[in-house]
This record gives structure tokens, sequence and C-alpha cells, in this order.
């Protein structure tokens, strides 16, 4: 699997940084007073799916994460509008991270598990003939059992995430919440990223290992 460079991490780290923390907070708080509440919040938080519509535009391909960023958001605004509490704006990320985590362990069940295909998109492309040697790693224990742990971590962290954000969304007003978001999803999914990469390398090294024997047996 494919490991970006420092460069593209720190990149993207700024990148998210600023479009799901800067703007949205200072967005909220030049439209705090001046527009409802929940009108002001509706506007703010639209403004992570930018990221995703950018890297559309970039790629020219649909990012399965931004289709449940766009699928989340659109709950909580009709929830919203009809409550008109604008909490449940700020837990439409919420019904994300579950349903992301549903399907992760779901997958466990059924078929091969979802990093599978999420860590085939990033390390091979749109290759076809590395996507079949890609594909034929599936016949060795090792790296299916890496597969469905990878799978099972993230969907247990995509729940446990969710819980905690939801707590903090109504523990904390609306400023103090768009303070402390992105340090509870870089806490959660940036931790788990760094261990998805070391246990990623870990796999490469032991793949060699595994096909060299057997190309020498």
């Amino acid at each position: 699997m494919a490991v970006m460079n420092r460069k593209e991490i720190i990149r993207g780290i700024l990148i998210t940084f600023f479009f799901n923390f800067a703007v949205p907070l200072g967005v909220y708080e030049v439209l705090s007073g001046r527009i409802s509440d929940v009108t002001a919040l509706a506007i703010a938080t639209t403004i992570p799916l930018v990221e995703n519509l950018w890297l559309f535009l970039r790629h020219r391909r649909v990012d399965a994460f931004g289709l449940f960023m766009l699928f989340g958001f659109m709950i909580a605004i009709c929830a919203a509008l009809v409550s008109g509490d604008q909490k449940m704006l700020l837990v439409r990320e919420s019904f994300v991270s579950v349903a992301l985590g549903l399907l992760c362990l779901g997958s466990i069940f059924i078929g091969r598990p979802l990093v599978f295909y999420f860590s085939k998109r990033f390390a091979v492309g749109n290759d076809p003939e590395a996507q079949r040697e890609y594909d034929r790693n599936w016949q060795y224990a090792y790296f299916r059992n890496t597969m469905y742990r990878m799978t099972l971590v993230w969907g247990v962290v995509c729940l446990v995430e969710a819980v905690v954000r939801t707590s903090f969304v109504y523990a904390l007003t609306v400023e103090g919440f768009l303070a402390v978001s992105p340090f509870i999803t870089a806490g959660f999914f940036g931790g788990a990223a760094v261990w998805n990469v070391a246990a990623a390398r870990r796999l490469r090294t032991e793949m060699g290992k595994i096909k060299g024997k057997r190309q020498m047996a």
C-alpha cells in the first residue's frame, strides 16, 4: 500500500484544518446575530463540503467519504429545520461516523472488508494490472487477517468517535463545540491513521517476505 510523503500529509492536515475549523468558525461568528442561529450554523457547516467538491473537480471521481458527509449533512439539515434545534446540525458528522462504522463492521462478515477496497484505491489507483496484482494478495492468510483487523479498528473508532462527538455537542455551546471539534476528529481519526500507516508498512514488509519464500520454494 502506498504511503503519502511528509509534505503531502502536512498539506492534507492544513487543508482539513482550514476547511473544517477555521472557515466554519469564522463564518458562524460573522453571521451569528445577523440571521437565525440555525441558518448561520447551516451555512457555516456547509463549508467542509467545499473540500470534497474540490477533490471531485480535481480528480474527477466521487469520494466515498464525501458522499457520507453530504448524506449526513442533508439528514441533519432536515432534522434541524423541523425541530429548530441547531444542535442537530452539529451531530451530522456523527451520523456519518456511525454509518461508516457499521459498514466497516458489517463488511467483515459479508465478503471482503471495506478497508480492502479503500486501500486498493489509494495503493494502486486505476492501473488494471496493479489492481489484479493487489487482488491476488487475498490468497495469503496474513494479508486477509490484516485487512480484517484494519477494518475492525476503523469500525470501532468511527462508532466511539460518534458517541464522544455527540456528547460534546450537547455539553458545550455552539462556539465551544466548533472550537474543539477538529481536535476530536484529529484525536480519533488521526490516531487511527497513524496506526494504519504503521500497519500498512508491516504488511508490505511481511508480504515481501512471504512472497519471497514462495518464490524460493
